[in-house]
């Protein structure tokens, strides 16, 4: 197995003028066969980067594009582009040059395989990665997002668990609770009436106190926790606020909450 030596060959910093995009880090990672772009790229894909591999210079304008329009939520990406010699690089310059043009924020990541790494586990050959190309990130700590989202509205993307608590009592039949969200203690209450929400509790803790090291262990830097229900507003938002206040107190953990649908009409 070999390693990878990182280098930053281009970056661009300048907002594009004109435009409001979500877009604030692209990454385009490129190098040799076997300089481990796959790998990389899974770095990235863990820290929530949205990835696109394989993808021909002459196309990465295109899906930047897409990227930059208004409507656009991804604000992190990772494309791999593979190196192939001769026409490939007036390419790949023509379109670095166009970025530059057009102020769009982006770096380049060249892989060159020079280290001879045997012995090294694929989980210690991600760390080194991420440690190279992620030098913000804080290393021997899990990124936790507890997501919590409707059904109705569509499916969650990539996550990495998934709950689905549609089996809880639903205060959304209730007309003085339909109005709440579940940071309301009233619904709390209505989900527990019978101790359901704490029999899944008892459930779900060892659960995920045995799932979230053994993360960490492997290497992974961002984990995703969905939990849907019907709407996305009441038994959701409780168990992913929940959940996230529970474990935000542990140092091994970067946790963050989001509500995907909690402001929908009720």
């Amino acid at each position: 197995m070999e390693v990878t030596r990182v280098e930053q060959l281009d970056e661009q910093t300048v907002a594009p003028a004109g435009e409001s995009s979500a877009l604030t880090d692209l990454v385009i990672i490129t190098g040799f066969s076997g300089a481990g772009k796959s790998t990389a790229m899974a770095v990235f894909e863990d820290e929530g980067y949205f990835c696109v591999d394989n993808l021909p210079s002459e196309m990465i304008r295109a899906l930047v594009d897409l990227f930059m329009h208004t409507g656009s939520k991804v604000q992190r990406a990772a494309v791999v582009s593979d190196v192939r010699g001769g026409t490939y690089f007036e390419g790949f310059a023509t379109m670095l040059d166009e970025l530059r043009t057009t102020g769009v924020k982006h770096r380049v990541l060249f892989l060159d395989v020079v280290i001879d790494t045997s012995g090294l586990t694929a989980a210690m050959l991600r760390r080194k990665l991420a440690d190279e190309l992620l030098p913000s990130r804080t290393p021997g700590r899990l990124a936790v997002t507890f997501e919590s989202f409707g059904f109705k509205y569509g499916p969650t993307r990539d996550p990495d668990l998934l709950l689905d608590v549609r089996f809880l009592p639903n205060p959304h039949y209730e007309s003085d609770l339909r109005p709440l969200t579940g940071d309301d203690q009233q619904i709390v209450d209505f989900i527990n009436r019978d101790g359901a929400l704490d029999a899944f509790y008892d459930r779900l803790h060892p659960l995920l106190d045995y799932l979230l090291p053994q993360y960490l262990a492997e290497g992974k830097a961002h984990l995703v926790v969905a939990i849907g229900c019907t709407g996305g507003r009441h038994r959701s938002v409780a168990i992913a606020s929940h959940l996230a206040a529970r474990y935000n107190g542990e140092p091994e953990y970067l946790v963050h909450v989001v509500h995907r649908d909690v402001s929908r009409p009720a």
